[in-house]
């Protein structure tokens, strides 16, 4: 990864961060938390910027409440390096009403789909101990008769990247920021699938 690729991967990572907690405070739920990594994603992008574009600005302050409904719940394993990409996204997937168990890292996310095969996996492709691409392949190995559904969270994309997510047996891919909108939609054709199968 060049050093552009790195600063671009990190300011991502922080937008990722401030739009999910933005979507909490839309929701009116664990708005003290919410607004901590609101202002915790703007004072870090604010300080890679420094200097490039000026300062940035604060949050809209017309933020109104919209609601999701959820058909069923899931089972979700969520995996993203970024402590605070993976706080955030947990919470808004929860204020959503499904149940999610966060990870790190590759290993703790196999650790977890061992002892409670999930029914969706959230895998950043770019993990410190495994790529997502493998991690991807181990956790479809350990599926039973249910269906695990995969979807592949990517700050940047590279040349090659659609046919490896493919391989891997990826069946969607978000950029990040994840859109909470989008991420719900995708999540209410599973809920769908599962309701309609045997």
């Amino acid at each position: 990864m060049t050093q552009l690729q790195t600063v671009v991967h990190d300011l991502q990572n922080r937008l990722a961060a401030l739009t999910n907690a933005l979507r909490l405070i839309r929701l009116g739920t664990r708005s003290e938390e919410a607004l901590d990594l609101a202002e915790r994603a703007v004072r870090e992008m604010s300080q890679m910027l420094d200097g490039l574009t000026g300062p940035v600005p604060p949050p809209p302050s017309n933020l109104g409440k919209t609601a999701h409904v959820v058909p069923r719940s899931l089972r979700l394993l969520l995996v993203d390096d970024h402590p605070d990409v993976l706080e955030s996204l947990t919470l808004v997937l929860r204020a959503y009403g499904h149940e999610v168990v966060a990870a790190a890292d590759a290993a703790g996310a196999l650790t977890h789909a061992r002892t409670r095969l999930p029914d969706v996996a959230l895998l950043d492709v770019r993990l410190p101990d495994m790529d997502g691409y493998e991690l991807a392949r181990r956790l479809r190995a350990l599926g039973g008769p249910e269906r695990l559904h995969l979807v592949a969270l990517t700050g940047y994309e590279q040349e090659g990247d659609a046919a490896r997510r493919r391989e891997a047996g990826f069946e969607a891919h978000l950029g990040k920021p994840v859109d909470p909108d989008v991420l719900a939609a995708m999540l209410a054709t599973v809920t769908g699938d599962r309701a309609s199968s045997p």
